[in-house]
């Protein structure tokens, strides 16, 4: 039969899928060859269609993929078996006879994904792979895409009836676009094309009745990635979105199947620099960013990392030549430490999504064989406006702020998942340094989690007993808008005013918290803490899990070193902490100015992911060391004030706290102000919604504000469309209105002149 475009498309999907497969025996070859072996043997246990939240991974479909690539890959123990040939298609049979039909398929709206996306996206790839093995394979195609086109409507999905947006669509353009080139029919291929561009631009603002400002899927000026309207996916949905687009433009480059004008395409680069480089640190894609995929066991934000970095590798090859230089940077970066590759070839479970394949063991290679330098690490200050997760990035470390608002949920409890993740959104900090592992190793599994490093929270002894929040209700947001900040440099500052969750549903804790992030330290300051409830009020410090199972670390005071008898709480008045964990040279020290009494324990927690995640009942354990203010109960206009001083020595850490660089101006539940000696800013955030003065500067209502000498940077964290008034007392004074309307939280700069100024 002659050869027709469409079976030169599909062979191109093939090599994405399988690579050349040259050289079996390289070092990378082996390691991806372990991994498909691997997901070859794991057999899903499927008991059919029980409740939403199991079906996806219930199915058989994903092991059958999963045998199809062992199946084709050289050196695989699976490689050309035919006992598995004939296991995979009368798997994928039996899938057809009970489940996959157009006959007596199930009330789709249990779970229209599977159906739509997870099942065609494996039954596409096993038909690639097994298409020149097939005595019919016309027949087969026809069988089986006949159901994904009955099931193909990517404009209004079967659950909601709405458009389809974010990496839905993406998952269906590419779903679309494989069907086409099987079926050789030119209008799915035609309908891919015209929606691709459609996802490769800003998306906007939404106003719902009802539900009020939301953000429609997909990215934003900011950087952020946004999908269901009120989450940050970008190491989520945003991971999805990108392994699918790199796979398709890596795998069609050059060929006219895949269309893709040269603004998107410039676009999409853009979105790899400014939202997914920003959100990974040696290879862990942070937790901020992941909806609610950190309570998934077989994801963890090394696994999402590793996800996003092989899309990249992929996407290394499509670039310009300038722009893949710069990325190869980065990349080689990224993968500069031998755990970080070697997790780059690991797939954990079948349900985890774009194995390792024997083509990206060619891709590393190339990116070995590159001349690109090694970028240095990223730094600067990255404020997420709209996703409310500001990152304060550093040579030595990275911080990571999770906060929620009038228009971003606590978080996403959906489909069983994120149980007990009451407060992931309660100012819940993220610190990373050395190899950045912290948040890994069965972290969610074993955590406490009401003491999530960073967050004020009442304590109940009942949490697990309480009712969720609806993702889609008003009780998910906060009935506050402050949530955001300013960034001036490499510095910035962020603010959160929320109402925590007290007894049961009941939001009764009020606090209001900021962070102001420099170079060397970040300040953290809390006032306005009250709580009617009997419930202990605590804000949490940090909540270390011990890595590589250590017991190795050393807890410094100003005193002496403390000896820690493992499940006895120590407290301590101090006016600073030095925390240091083997093997890490260096550690994290705290201050706190005019001293604090700091309860410290160490404790061995178990736990399994069934506390965030249904499946697997497997024990996981860990160490965890754990510092907090308790404010008691009762509080009334409670306050705390401490810095954090990350990855520094001990000596570093005493010098520090001898002569500290930075002054606390304010912290009241009017403002929160801080000058920074060393780097001359001074940062404010202003509470109040009527006019006030505070280090200096006036202000007429809420805002973030960063100044030094001749700069001064100002944001609405309110994204409330404000206009800003501010004067700078100084002489001469400096006046000046802004208008925030439309600009999401994102910062206007202006420059210090003599006379007033309207910036709008």
């Amino acid at each position: 039969m002659t050869q027709t475009k469409f079976d030169l498309w599909r062979k191109c999907w093939e090599d994405y899928l399988l690579g050349k497969q040259e050289n079996p025996d390289g070092d990378y070859e082996q390691l991806v060859i372990a991994s498909v072996d691997r997901m070859a043997e794991k057999d899903l246990d499927f008991q059919g269609f029980g409740d939403e939240s199991e079906c996806t991974i219930s199915t058989p479909i994903f092991g059958l993929r999963a045998k199809a690539v062992a199946y084709r890959t050289r050196g695989s123990r699976f490689y050309r078996d035919q006992e598995v040939f004939r296991e995979v298609l009368d798997g994928l049979e039996d899938f057809y006879r009970t489940t996959y039909n157009t006959e007596n398929a199930p009330d789709r709206t249990e779970n229209w994904w599977l159906f739509e996306i997870g099942a065609p996206l494996r039954i596409l790839d096993i038909l690639v792979l097994f298409h020149d093995d097939l005595d019919d394979p016309d027949a087969w195609i026809k069988k089986y895409t006949d159901v994904i086109l009955h099931f193909r409507d990517a404009y209004k999905s079967s659950s909601h009836g709405k458009p389809e947006t974010g990496a839905n669509l993406m998952w269906k353009c590419h779903i679309l676009l494989l069907t086409g080139i099987l079926r050789r029919e030119e209008e799915w291929i035609d309908w891919a094309n015209a929606q691709l561009p459609t996802l490769l631009r800003y998306s906007k603002a939404l106003n719902i009745p009802r539900m009020g400002k939301i953000y429609d899927d997909g990215f934003y000026p900011d950087g952020s990635f946004i999908q269901h309207y009120m989450f940050s996916y970008t190491g989520g949905y945003g991971k999805h979105f990108l392994s699918i687009l790199s796979g398709d433009l890596f795998a069609f480059r050059g060929q006219e199947c895949l269309r893709l004008p040269d603004e998107n395409r410039e676009f999409l680069f853009r979105m790899v620099m400014e939202a997914y480089l920003p959100l990974l640190y040696k290879g862990h894609m942070m937790d901020v960013c992941r909806g609610r995929e950190p309570s998934r066991y077989w994801c963890e934000d090394d696994a999402a990392g590793a996800l996003v970095l092989r899309a990249l590798l992929y996407l290394l090859e499509v670039l310009p030549e300038n722009e893949a230089r710069k990325l190869a940077g980065h990349l080689k970066e990224q993968l500069a430490l031998p755990e970080t590759r070697k997790k780059l070839f690991y797939d954990f479970h079948p349900s985890a999504e774009y194995f390792a394949s024997p083509s990206l063991a060619e891709r590393l290679r190339a990116l070995d064989e590159s001349d690109a330098p090694m970028a240095a690490p990223l730094t600067g200050h990255y404020n997420f406006g709209v996703m409310c997760k500001p990152v304060h990035r550093t040579a030595r470390y990275a911080f990571a702020v999770s906060m929620y608002s009038k228009n971003i949920a606590c978080y996403e409890k959906l489909m069983l998942e994120c149980n007990r993740f009451w407060h992931m959104s309660d100012g819940a900090t993220y610190l990373y340094t050395g190899s950045g592992s912290s948040y890994s190793g069965d972290f969610y599994a074993t955590a406490d989690m009401q003491r999530l490093s960073g967050t004020t929270v009442e304590r109940s002894p009942h949490r697990e007993d309480d009712p969720y929040f609806s993702w889609y209700l008003p009780e998910a947001r906060s009935v506050y808008a402050f949530a955001g900040g300013a960034t001036l440099g490499n510095a910035g500052i962020a603010g959160q005013q929320y109402r925590g969750q007290g007894s049961g549903k009941d939001r009764t804790l009020e606090v209001r918290k900021s962070w102001f992030m420099f170079e060397n330290e970040i300040i953290c300051l809390g006032s306005g803490i009250s709580s009617p409830t009997d419930n202990p009020v605590e804000t949490i410090i940090l909540n270390d899990r011990l890595t590589d199972g250590n017991s190795a670390f050393r807890v410094v005071t100003s005193e002496d070193e403390l000896l820690l008898a493992e499940g006895e709480e120590t407290v301590v008045q101090t006016d600073r902490l030095f925390v240091s964990k083997a093997p890490e040279k260096d550690g994290n020290g705290y201050l706190f100015p005019g001293g604090a009494e700091v309860h410290i324990l160490l404790q061995h927690r178990r736990g399994t992911w069934n506390s965030a995640k249904i499946n697997p009942n497997h024990l996981s354990e860990n160490t965890y060391l754990t510092a907090w203010l308790s404010h008691g109960t009762h509080p009334e206009n409670a306050s705390y004030a401490y810095a954090i001083l990350p990855a520094l020595s001990e000596e570093a850490w005493q010098a520090a706290a001898e002569r500290p660089a930075f002054e606390i101006i304010e912290n009241s539940v009017n403002a929160h102000a801080v000058k920074h000696l060393a780097e001359n800013l001074t940062g404010v955030n202003f509470w109040q919604e009527t006019p006030y003065a505070c280090a200096g500067i006036e202000c007429s209502t809420q805002a973030s504000v960063l100044f030094d000498e001749k700069t001064l940077a100002v944001a609405d964290p309110t994204k409330q469309d404000r206009e800003i008034s501010l004067r700078i007392m100084a002489e001469p004074d400096f006046a000046a209105t802004v208008d925030t309307k439309g600009s999401d939280g994102n910062t206007f700069v202006l420059k210090y002149a003599p006379k007033a100024a309207h910036i709008r």
